[in-house]
């Protein structure tokens, strides 16, 4: 349920490289509608619809993973 600023694209030798703009696709337990969502972080490493998240534009999505702006 913690809101979340952007995206984990690679870790190397402890340093994280983080996407905090533009599209990107994250993993989902279900299927999200398209517009605005409030999004957080979820089981797994997930990411679900959840009020106390941040709102981003999703584009897409499939039963696994959505399309989103951050």
């Amino acid at each position: 349920g913690d809101a979340f600023c952007g995206i984990c694209i690679d870790l190397r030798d402890g340093y994280a490289t983080v996407q905090l703009s533009g599209y990107t696709k994250v993993s989902t337990g279900t299927k999200i509608g398209v517009g605005y969502k409030k999004l957080a972080a979820a089981a797994s490493g997930k990411v679900a619809v959840n009020e106390s998240g941040r709102e981003y534009l999703v584009i897409d999505s499939t039963a696994t993973e959505s399309g989103i702006i951050l």
